[in-house]
């Protein structure tokens, strides 16, 4: 008899907050946003502006009235890349080793996105 084995997904380590995305995949492709959340166990994104949904909320009592609330709806980081501003292109991160600190630099060219603290 073979046990099951609870095998954890994968979770993207290549997006932070506030990194500028663009879609791959899906109705949406080719937008462009920012990262507002990030769901790393379910490995989804909230993106600004992306996957857009209404809600619609009836009145609670006589005071209050219904309404059609507008959110953004969470997209699969598998259907997301990094998105570099000075090319105007889709970029794949790379990790180095400088003075002590983590750097992500851009694997084609070599430039450097940002520094993560830790």
């Amino acid at each position: 008899m073979q046990l099951k084995v609870n095998k954890k997904k994968k979770v993207s380590k290549y997006f932070l907050l506030n990194d500028i995305v663009q879609i791959i995949s899906g109705k949406e492709k080719g937008k462009i946003g920012t990262i507002k959340k990030i769901d790393n166990k379910r490995s989804l994104l909230v993106v600004e502006g992306i996957n857009l949904r209404k809600k619609h909320s009836k009145s609670k009592d006589s005071s209050t009235i219904g309404q059609i609330i507008q959110f953004e709806s969470p997209i699969s980081a598998s259907n997301v890349m990094l998105y570099d501003k000075n090319t105007n292109k889709c970029i794949k991160p790379a990790y180095k080793r400088e003075h002590e600190k983590t750097v992500r630099i851009n694997k084609k060219n070599g430039t450097v996105i940002s520094t993560i603290n830790k």
